[in-house]
């Protein structure tokens, strides 16, 4: 599927721009001393490397309770 697939289907993505950066280095600095805990909010099983991006796209529009996915670089 390629960008134009989802511009034809009128496919929804939705990312997120709203933190200032303060924040989002506050965040980082926070999980990496480990004051936030991830684990509770991310399995191992939906953290994807990047090279399955194109088939986890695929799988999030099937119809199940998926709804993003996170990718390791």
């Amino acid at each position: 599927m390629s960008p134009i697939d989802w511009v034809t289907m009128e496919v929804e993505l939705v990312t997120t721009l709203g933190a200032l950066d303060e924040d989002f280095q506050a965040t980082l600095a926070m999980m990496s001393s480990g004051a936030i805990t991830m684990e509770p909010l991310i399995s191992n099983s939906e953290v994807q490397p990047l090279d399955n991006i194109q088939a986890v796209f695929e799988d999030l529009m099937k119809p199940d309770n998926r709804v993003q996915a996170v990718f390791k670089p």
